[in-house]
């Protein structure tokens, strides 16, 4: 097992991952398919139908007459199709198997008509991820849609747990929208630990997810106070300036800011009225999904660039800017 720039590449040198053929901020890795997957299409594409299993370790105590001594504090987490170690975790780690992961997401749609739009592997298959589309869809205002998905990341490693989180695509730009979820969760998205009762964890999130339509429904709401809330050049340029942070550079911030400025400006940021608080907000996520440098080629580039919009960096910065852009309603 190898990687390329992260990206789990396996022994018949294939990337370990597949995306629909849309102009999304995560298209361009793995196989492309046409359309969208059911859940059986998409484990096999995004080459995810291997499980893992737990082994004992043991350390080499002397090395002459070959005697070891087992290790009881950890245990070693071993792909099965190439045992190949994806991670060291506690004995009482309960593994989630990718299988398990993807038919969990079916059961978050009543009907099981999920359907995904990529899934993939990172660092050798130790953190998986997969992201579905829900079958409803959000207005801002009249020609200005928004698409509600689920992402689902999980670890074989221990460095995080399951997570489901609700995330959107404004469709008239595909930029990704973040949801502010602390007040109901307490953290982004739904987090189950790899320890104690998997099923009593899973159908705690399943009841917790049944919150998600209704977080949808308010997110529906505050969309269309933003558009309805215009800015003043001096409020906008105010808004920019809490989101820059103090470390950054003069010129830095002033070429973030006149990018902001300039989407602020573009035709597909103003569907409904112009210089409101939405089209500021999706200044920030436009630039964030889709103008922001990203380091390497092809698949590290926009490796980095699906972790940084959906899972760090980038996220985090979209999260600031709706939570400040709601103060402003």
């Amino acid at each position: 097992m190898r990687e390329v720039h992260h990206l789990s590449i396996n022994s018949n040198n294939e990337a370990e991952m597949f995306s629909a053929n849309q102009v999304t901020p995560w298209h361009g890795l793995g196989t492309i398919i046409e359309g969208t997957a059911t859940s059986q299409e998409a484990i096999q594409l995004a080459k995810l139908d291997w499980q893992v299993r737990s082994a004992p370790m043991f350390a080499e105590v002397d090395a002459g007459i070959g005697y070891n001594t087992e290790i009881t504090t950890h245990v070693a987490n071993i792909r099965t199709d190439t045992n190949a170690v994806v991670g060291i975790v506690s004995p009482k780690y309960q593994l989630f198997q990718n299988n398990e992961a993807f038919d969990f997401m079916d059961e978050l749609v009543a009907d099981g008509k999920i359907e995904f739009h990529t899934a993939g592997a990172l660092r050798g298959g130790s953190r998986v991820w997969m992201l579905a589309s829900l079958p409803r869809e959000l207005f801002a205002s009249e020609g200005d849609s928004i698409k509600p998905y689920v992402l689902l990341t999980n670890s074989h490693d221990g460095s995080g747990s399951l997570r489901i989180t609700p995330t959107t695509v404004r469709v008239v730009c595909q930029n990704t929208l973040s949801l502010a979820l602390r007040k109901q969760t307490k953290a982004e998205g739904i987090s189950i630990r790899h320890t104690g009762s998997m099923m009593t964890r899973l159908n705690e999130a399943r009841v917790a997810l049944g919150l998600v339509n209704e977080k949808l429904d308010q997110f529906e709401i505050e969309l269309q106070k933003m558009v309805a809330t215009e800015l003043t050049s001096i409020e906008a340029q105010q808004f920019f300036e809490s989101l820059i942070p103090d470390s950054t550079s003069e010129k830095a911030a002033t070429k973030k800011r006149e990018q902001w400025t300039e989407n602020m400006n573009a035709p597909q940021n103003n569907v409904g009225n112009f210089h409101t608080v939405w089209s500021a907000y999706n200044a920030v996520s436009q630039q964030v999904d889709h103008q922001a440098n990203y380091r390497g080629q092809n698949f590290s580039k926009q490796e980095s660039r699906f972790s940084s919009t959906l899972l760090e960096g980038g996220n985090n910065m979209k999260l600031k800017a709706f939570e400040t852009a709601l103060q402003m309603i």
